[in-house]
């Protein structure tokens, strides 16, 4: 018996504790992993690799979700999530990992789509932890100098300001691009909130 795309996820969610939830659109290969939190990318990259590579050829998309999950099938996207509070969702982080070159259901007779071996789904800069620590110490560094500028009146009162606006861009870039991204596909999340009252105040 082929186990389904339900089954296949409920097991990937069920060995990665960290990971609230999974989504894969298989027409347009992608897949993208919620968690909540920091999270191993390398090893979480290579345990997504291997749970899309051992699906069977024909496996359904349909069907019931397993037992402690909830399972959302809209437009070609399949989504599982563990049961949780309803706050928790807007506390995930979405990333979005290559689609393996050639998988188990593409071998059942379909061309991995576009130029073979080619991955769609990349990888967001905004993932790489080394640019987020670049930002945060940006961030950090321009509102204290532009901070210490404005109390002690040591520079000219346009440099205070442009630190400042350094400080707010650079801090609210990420959260800035994952809002984009997820009001593309009509959904509000946490970062868009954070950003709202931070522009409100």
């Amino acid at each position: 018996m082929r186990a389904s795309w339900t089954d296949t996820l409920a097991e990937f969610l069920r060995r990665e504790p960290g990971v609230g939830a999974v989504r894969v659109n298989i027409a347009g290969r992608t897949v993208d992993v919620a968690t909540l939190g920091a999270a191993d990318e390398g090893r979480l990259r290579a345990h997504v690799e291997e749970t899309l590579r051992s699906v069977a050829p024909g496996a359904a998309t349909g069907g019931g979700a397993p037992r402690g999950f909830v399972v959302r099938n809209e437009g070609g996207t399949v989504e599982l999530a563990g049961e949780s509070c309803p706050t928790a969702p807007a506390f995930w982080r979405w990333r979005r990992f290559d689609w393996p070159a050639e998988t188990a259901a593409d071998a059942g007779g379909r061309e991995p789509c576009g130029e073979r071996g080619h991955a769609h789904g990349h990888s967001h800069e905004a993932e790489d932890w080394r640019a987020l620590g670049a930002s945060a110490a940006l961030c950090g560094l321009a509102g204290l100098a532009g901070f210490l500028l404005e109390k002690t009146g040591a520079g000219p009162w346009w440099l205070a300001h442009l630190l400042t606006a350094v400080a707010l861009v650079a801090g609210g870039w990420d959260a800035a691009l994952d809002s984009w991204r997820n009001l593309r596909e009509r959904r509000l999340d946490i970062h868009f909130l954070m950003l709202a009252v931070g522009a409100g105040a």
